[in-house]
């Protein structure tokens, strides 16, 4: 990422965190374009990575669900907004996360999971 979320943070100090573009390799491919921050956007569904630059003040505590087994970082993402945080997305594709066969995130998307998440934010 070549410090490029360290000098957005710098930039931007009402930014919680910043996140950017990304391509994936491996059993899933192809680019995943973020959107820029709207509270009201991400409650209906996660468009930000957790390959993410948090400021470490910034994070709540505990910073993710233990209870959740997936969607976490969406998890986190709103609560963060809850309470004022925002984040701030670099419009490039920084970085390239490979996936391999058989890993959680191959598996696709899980409703009951996605519900969950919803239902803990009061979204449904």
């Amino acid at each position: 990422m070549n410090g490029r979320m360290e000098v957005e943070l710098a930039d931007h100090p009402e930014a919680s965190f910043t996140y950017c573009h990304y391509d994936r390799t491996g059993a899933i491919s192809g680019k995943v374009l973020a959107k820029p921050w709207d509270f009201n956007t991400l409650k209906r569904g996660n468009y930000i990575s957790p390959m993410s630059l948090v400021r470490r003040d910034h994070l709540p505590d505990p910073c993710f669900d233990p209870e959740l087994e997936r969607y976490e970082d969406w998890d986190l993402w709103l609560r963060m907004g809850k309470v004022g945080r925002q984040g701030r997305l670099i419009d490039e594709t920084l970085f390239t996360a490979h996936y391999q066969a058989g890993d959680l995130s191959s598996k696709g998307e899980s409703q009951d999971h996605f519900f969950a998440v919803k239902q803990k934010h009061g979204l449904v």
